[in-house]
């Protein structure tokens, strides 16, 4: 008779396991796109929770040290501040601790931004000072996000990506070898935004002479 007993009380103790897994995976879901996290939030937590864990991230609004460290140790960022004021403390400090290059900063107090289009990929607005969101949303990248803290709380917002880019998942477009795309945003090119070595776009009839990717935005879109 204890055996029944016994069954009884390991599902019982599994059951709750798994109500506290599923509890838990509930509370650590990200916030949705143009939601507002609670305002407890730190910057630092804000930008943690974003699919996001690479790329450029940018402050603007703020010059303190520890802030950019702590935005480097968020996830493969480089980290880029923007401060109207003195930002000579907060470089010293990072080059004593050997993060110079990684996080950087400058003064800036200007409402155009100092990057060049689709280039960010994490914008963190602490203090707007003068710059509109429709210049934040130019340097963003598509599927970039812009954390903007609004009060006492933050509200998130993810570029779309526009409907004229093409996508080329196959080393000659698609599965038709068809090497012509259907991008309607290609043009003249008018400065350098990626930079790669003249070998890796070199072909030789079927052979490539370096390795290579190919990339769909519904399986690279959060990098």
């Amino acid at each position: 008779m204890k055996r029944p007993v016994l069954c009884f009380a390991f599902l019982c103790v599994v059951g709750a396991q798994l109500l506290t897994a599923a509890t838990s995976l509930t509370e650590r879901k990200p916030f949705l796109a143009d939601a507002k996290p609670p305002a407890a939030l730190s910057s630092r937590e804000a930008v943690r929770q974003s699919p996001i864990k690479g790329g450029l991230c940018v402050v603007l609004g703020s010059g303190d040290a520890a802030l950019g460290r702590e935005l480097a140790g968020a996830g493969a960022f480089s980290v880029h501040l923007l401060a109207a004021g003195d930002v000579t403390p907060a470089r010293e400090a990072w080059h004593a601790e050997r993060l110079a290059g990684r996080v950087t900063a400058e003064t800036w107090s200007e409402s155009r931004l100092p990057f060049m289009d689709n280039l960010v990929s994490v914008l963190l607005v602490l203090d707007a000072r003068g710059v509109p969101r429709e210049e934040m949303l130019r340097v963003l990248r598509p599927g970039g996000e812009l954390i903007a803290r609004t009060g006492e709380a933050w509200e998130r917002t993810v570029k779309p990506r526009p409907a004229t880019h093409d996508e080329w998942s196959q080393w000659r477009h698609g599965p038709d070898r068809n090497a012509v795309s259907r991008d309607a945003a290609v043009d003249v090119p008018q400065r350098v935004q990626w930079l790669f070595s003249p070998t890796v776009v070199l072909e030789a009839a079927d052979m490539v002479t370096a390795p290579a990717a190919c990339f769909a935005w519904a399986r690279n879109n959060a990098a």
